[in-house]
């Protein structure tokens, strides 16, 4: 995924360093142990339109890029773009198609397709 900030351009990527950055910030910790679920918790925030969650997620997308742009740009373009829902939705689509999201999002999706019917 592509990001403009201010005439830069950074590539956003949803892969296995993502996913790895994400559970190191977002651990689950039950019975003194710590496992992976960043994406398992940020997915669902996302789709509920959460804010913060879309500038952590671009943030940590950037993992590896060099220059990297800092959460403060990245919540600055946030604040002032004018079609948030168009970038949650490429979030969420790019997620959908990366090998590191797409069964977490079938999953989820299927889930709460479940839901709607009940």
């Amino acid at each position: 995924m592509e990001l403009i900030i201010n005439e830069k351009e950074y590539q956003v990527k949803f892969g296995v360093k993502f996913v790895r950055s994400l559970d190191e910030l977002y651990p689950s910790v039950q019975n003194g142990l710590k496992f992976g679920f960043g994406l398992s918790t940020k997915i669902p925030e996302l789709l509920s339109k959460n804010v913060a969650t879309l500038a952590d997620v671009l943030y940590v997308g950037t993992v590896g890029q060099s220059p990297r742009p800092s959460l403060s740009v990245i919540e600055d373009f946030i604040d002032n773009h004018e079609d948030i829902d168009s970038v949650f939705d490429e979030v969420l689509d790019e997620l959908a198609k990366s090998n590191a999201g797409k069964s977490l999002m079938a999953d989820l999706g299927a889930s709460l397709s479940k839901k709607a019917v009940k």
